[in-house]
């Protein structure tokens, strides 16, 4: 699937794609031309000099001096344009690859999706993605590679005699000799970096959320070891990688040496083309040789496109049943023998013992469990049973853990619904009583809260999530201990404007609450749990 988006995601770009590879051919053969004409020149000037006045005066230096620098002028722009626009053209399909994943990543199941770390699952998005950047730019200087073989061989071909031989053995060595040792070995290194990376990105994340607790209860010495230890692992992954990619290079270039040298042996053209075959050969066996880390290097794209796979393998809740749900659909819960049916506009409190399933019933409405006690029926559909899509539609929630982006506050309640307007969100905070920290903090609307919403206090989160909800106009609305930490007065404002706009917009309600004054908010009750 992976490579079916980049196929669609890089369609748009073909053109630039292939432009960069014209300008990659054009920077490789002319710096091999500059070079080996480079060689050439010299050599014959300096034979030229010691033959005294008469060949001096008759050695044409005007025209090869031209030539070197249309060359040198040719092969910087061609270079810098390859880069420019080779890159460019890998970026902007990366810009598509990321939302396209993110999007197939929406259609899994939520509960799957869960059992995930956040920080592994933003590795893979993060830098599994990048890797498959580096490669894109990497294929794009394939032809070049090639290319640069052709004019080496004809460089070659004018030292005469059998240099030719040498020339195409180290070819051979060059290309397939480091495959042969290193491929592997690097392959299962690409996995350990990636593996490692996504550990040390999963701890990090994981550690700044519990940023306070680590520092109250001095914790940081113990969580800095368990950060070393993963991280030393990353970086012994990576030192081996590298050691790797050096003994290759080493050995290109001694196998380079060697070749020349073999080469002047078994030539038999003048001194002036021998250099410039030599020259040739030189710059073309150093073109050749990035080819071959590319190679190497595809590994880590492998490694990436596994990886990305194992996410987009993740279950996707299929659906056989396409009946359409009402606007304002009816809901039925099932417990045991008894049913309790819940029109639109009514409110509903889920009560019962900590731990008894009433915030996995509620997220159920919203496709996000499939595992409470209890069954939900969605006029007359089991909820387990209906697409994501239409779920999604049915219930805002405000839970608990306020899930806010790390965005501004109008970023987070821009969230509901697009084309929510200022006028919008400031009612939406007065009915959740946010509107008066919100008009407190220095940006306002426009304030940075960090990530998840770390600059505002759990009490606070949870109010913008529930002027978010408000604003998604759904037919239910989903709280889930609302008004914990606000004081009574506070709390009974709250209740009293909620009240008020549910009657108002007609919206029902589902509500999760151990405070007495939230839940008389309700009018029917199901008891979750032990009775």
């Amino acid at each position: 699937m992976i490579e079916m988006l980049l196929e669609d995601c890089g369609k748009g770009q073909r053109a630039a794609n292939r432009t960069a590879m014209a300008l990659s051919i054009a920077g490789a053969l002319s710096g091999i031309a500059l070079l080996a004409l480079s060689g050439w020149f010299l050599t014959g000037a300096a034979i030229a000099g010691a033959g005294g006045l008469v060949a001096v005066r008759g050695f044409n230096y005007l025209l090869p001096s031209a030539a070197i620098r249309m060359l040198a002028i040719t092969r910087t722009l061609s270079r810098y344009g390859e880069r420019l626009i080779g890159h460019k053209a890998a970026l902007q399909t990366l810009a598509q690859l990321r939302p396209a994943l993110f999007l197939q990543l929406a259609k899994r199941e939520p509960q799957a999706l869960f059992a995930e770390r956040s920080g592994d699952i933003a590795a893979r998005l993060g830098s599994d993605v990048d890797r498959i950047e580096n490669d894109l730019v990497h294929r794009l200087g394939k032809p070049a590679n090639w290319w640069s073989a052709l004019a080496g061989t004809c460089g070659v071909v004018a030292m005469g005699g059998l240099a030719w031989l040498p020339w195409l053995v180290a070819l051979a060595l060059l290309r397939w000799l480091p495959l042969y040792f290193a491929r592997e070995r690097m392959l299962a290194l690409s996995g350990q970096l990636a593996e490692s990376l996504s550990a040390l990105r999963a701890d990090y994340t994981d550690y700044a959320r519990a940023s306070a607790d680590i520092a109250i209860y001095g914790l940081g010495q113990r969580v800095a070891h368990s950060l070393n230890e993963t991280a030393k692992a990353h970086d012994d992954a990576r030192l081996q990688s590298t050691r790797i990619e050096a003994m290759v290079q080493s050995g290109q270039t001694a196998l380079t040496g060697v070749m020349l040298a073999a080469m002047f042996l078994l030539a038999d053209a003048p001194a002036p083309l021998l250099a410039l075959g030599a020259l040739a050969a030189l710059g073309a066996a150093e073109t050749w040789g990035q080819l071959v880390m590319g190679d190497l290097r595809e590994t880590e794209r492998a490694d990436a496109i596994v990886r990305l796979e194992a996410l987009l393998a993740l279950p996707v809740r299929t659906v056989e049943d396409e009946t359409p749900i009402s606007a304002a659909p009816t809901l039925e819960f099932v417990s045991g023998n008894s049913r309790l049916i819940v029109g639109p506009g009514e409110r509903l409190l889920l009560d019962g013992p900590s731990g008894a399933g009433k915030t996995r019933l509620a997220a159920m409405l919203g496709g996000l469990r499939v595992d409470a006690p209890e069954t939900l029926l969605i006029d007359g559909i089991d909820a387990r049973t209906l697409p994501l899509d239409i779920l999604q539609q049915i219930s805002a929630p405000a839970m608990q853990e306020p899930g806010l982006i790390a965005g501004s506050v109008a970023d987070n309640l821009r969230m509901a619904r697009p084309g929510i307007s200022e006028a919008d969100m400031w009612q939406a905070l007065d009915t959740a009583c946010a509107s008066d920290f919100v008009r407190e903090l220095p940006d306002g609307l426009c304030q940075w809260l960090g990530e998840s919403g770390a600059r505002l206090s759990g009490g606070q989160q949870r109010r913008i999530a529930l002027a978010r909800a408000l604003l998604a106009k759904r037919p239910w609305l989903v709280l889930d201990e609302p008004s914990e930490g606000l004081d009574a007065e506070t709390e009974a404002r709250l209740i009293d404007q909620l009240d008020r706009w549910l009657a108002c917009s007609n919206t029902g309600l589902i509500l999760i609450s151990h405070r007495p004054m939230m839940a008389a908010l309700a009018v029917k009750r199901l008891q979750i749990g032990n009775r």
